[in-house]
Parts: structure tokens; sequence; C-alpha cells
């Protein structure tokens, strides 16, 4: 699955808010809210259902996607981003 984390979803995060992330942002766009939500880690993306609660999927993320998301939450400036995660 590619992940493209644009300006928007940088402009809209929330550091320390998993489900605020830019890149669970970049991902949350194609979901259907109402029943699913993505939530983002350090290492990890998990995507979610809502009711009832069940983990659907689990994603790693790659390197370049890990500093993204430690730079992000350090209030460091980020740039939009493209990468590529595999299920766990």
């Amino acid at each position: 699955m590619t992940v493209n984390v644009k300006k928007e979803h940088i402009d809209l995060g929330v550091r320390g808010k998993g489900i605020l992330c830019p890149v669970s942002i970049a991902l949350n766009v194609h979901l259907d809210r109402e029943k699913n939500y993505a939530l983002c880690g350090r290492r990890i993306i998990l995507l979610i259902q809502r009711k009832p609660f069940l983990l659907l999927h689990s994603f790693l993320l790659p390197q370049k996607a890990q500093r993204f998301v430690k730079d992000f939450e350090a209030g460091k400036e980020v740039k939009s981003l493209v990468f590529e995660v595999e299920e766990v």
C-alpha cells in the first residue's frame, strides 16, 4: 500500500496524538471514518474497526517514515513523504 503524506496532512497533524499524526490523517482520508480509522505509532500503523472494536491490519513503517514520525513528534520541520507499507 502506498501512503502519500502531503503538506495539508502535516499542517493538520497534532503531536502526541496517534490518530492525528500526519501519517494517520493521510490514511484516514481514504477510509469510511464511521467504521474504521488508522492509528500511527513510531514504528507501526494500525487499521482499526470501530464497532465492534477490532484490529483489521497492522503495517510496519519503513525507516524513512519512522524518522518522519520521530521528527514530527520532536517538533522538527518535516516535508511531504511517499512510502510503501507491507502488512505485518
